[in-house]
């Protein structure tokens, strides 16, 4: 373990001894408890073998999720791959926003766009038992790892997966409460300035905005989405913490001004728009 600290701490990771904790009760299959209670716990040549495989792609700046094929999100584990962002933390902030909105057992409809792993539209569907959700995606591999997500929580009769470019396969729908994205925001001469680990490996179609403004792919599920909203329906949708003052320079007459959610940080971290009428809770 000292050995493998060493070596992520000269490579620049920012937590060498939780990342090799991480890799070795990925290995051992063990929960980090095991390591305190067997500190001394010897590997075997195969466990050692495949230990030194996870740290060279840790020093190579490979995420830990990525190495192990496991993110947390909102308290329970996500399968993932290079084909899906990483679920952040901060975007727990959407589900926690999109709950108050959600009454427990009232039925609603949910529209989940870009859902990439599917931990937003597999959360908000095992948080509300009442709710169905539609969850979209342009990519066909990170719909597969979706879908694997969605079966390992046995949710196929509630949460359903369906491919195209953000809202065009939704057009059936109507009377829709509630439609949720976490779309691509990151302006395309910001790009570069990501975090290599980002950068390098996280897919940059999950990744890169359109438009000036990084924004574009907002507009359109605005514009699109508002016709399938019920009156009262509401769009939660993640922006990125500096984007406030372009969400501000938007007009879109048949919905109400913006509301802007902080994070944890206290910084920007989603918009609320509100379809003019009556929402489920009233």
């Amino acid at each position: 373990m000292v050995v493998g600290k060493k070596h992520l701490a000269q490579a620049g990771c920012a937590s060498p001894a939780l990342d090799v904790e991480i890799l070795l009760c990925h290995i051992l299959r063990v929960e980090r408890l095991f390591l305190y209670t067997w500190p001394h716990h010897a590997l075997s040549k195969n466990n050692l073998d495949a230990f030194e495989l996870c740290l060279g792609r840790r020093e190579s700046g490979e995420p830990i999720a990525y190495i192990t094929g496991l993110k947390e999100f909102y308290n329970r584990q996500f399968k993932v791959n290079h084909d899906v962002l990483i679920p952040r933390p901060d975007t727990e902030k959407l589900i926690e926003t999109a709950l108050l909105f959600l009454p427990l057992g009232a039925s609603a409809s949910i529209i989940d766009v870009c859902t990439g792993s599917g931990c937003i539209a597999i959360t908000l569907a095992l948080e509300r038992p009442g709710a169905f959700v539609i969850a979209t995606d342009i990519s066909l591999k990170a719909l597969k790892i979706a879908a694997d997500n969605v079966e390992c929580y046995q949710l196929g009769e509630r949460v359903s997966l369906r491919s195209g470019d953000l809202l065009e396969s939704c057009q059936d729908l109507q009377n829709v409460d509630l439609i949720v994205a976490n779309p691509p925001y990151i302006k395309a001469q910001a790009m570069p300035s990501l975090m290599r680990d980002v950068y390098e490996f996280e897919p940059h179609l999950a990744l890169l905005g359109e438009g000036v403004d990084g924004l574009a792919h907002h507009k359109r599920i605005i514009e699109a989405g508002a016709r399938l909203l019920k009156p009262g329906g509401r769009f939660i949708l993640e922006i990125g913490y500096d984007q406030k003052s372009d969400v501000e320079m938007w007009a879109f007459d048949k919905l109400l001004p913006p509301r802007f959610i902080r994070d944890d940080a206290d910084h920007i971290r989603l918009i609320v728009y509100e379809k003019p009428g009556v929402f489920l809770n009233g």
